[in-house]
């Protein structure tokens, strides 16, 4: 029931967020800037750090790069296709990884998390409700010390 709780204030954090980016795309917000475009900013980090069982480990962006092939690879050997198939080509086509400057990394629509205290990406199936999907896709260091999927699993929760 908490990590309902959570989510739900994830998620509506994340679009008071876009809310908060239409507002001011929409308003304006130049800072004394009158060219019409955008000030220049750069939200992007090249690495962070990830906790794992046997301690701190560093995430980069080359790591973000091979794990979204590595999410490609594992989803492409799931069955039954129609649960899988349409996420390898959302991430082919439309998923750049990026590591936000709050320290969030990122592939496409999936973002890293923790759960039960390992790393995990997660990527949460429209419609919300009344039956949420999450696609979680745990997340370790092999034995040559490479970030590696180790499945994508599917967890189904009911709304209130």
């Amino acid at each position: 029931m908490n990590m309902l709780r959570d989510m739900e204030r994830c998620w509506f954090l994340l679009g008071l967020l876009c809310l908060t980016a239409l507002t001011q795309a929409c308003v304006g917000n130049n800072n004394g800037n009158n060219s019409g475009q955008p000030p220049p900013m750069d939200t992007t980090m090249s690495s962070i750090e990830v906790n794992t069982a046997d301690g701190v480990h560093p995430l980069t962006m080359a790591d973000l790069e091979a794990l979204k092939a590595n999410l490609i690879e594992v989803l492409s050997e799931k069955k039954p296709e129609q649960d899988y198939g349409f996420l390898i080509g959302e991430l082919r086509d439309h998923s750049a990884p990026m590591i936000s400057e709050d320290g969030v990394a990122r592939i496409g629509g999936w973002r890293l998390t923790e759960i039960s205290g390992k790393p995990v990406f997660e990527r949460q199936q429209m419609p919300r409700a009344p039956l949420m999907r999450f696609f979680h896709a745990p997340i370790a260091l092999d034995k040559d010390g490479r970030w590696r999927v180790a499945d994508v699993i599917i967890v189904k929760v009911r709304g209130r």
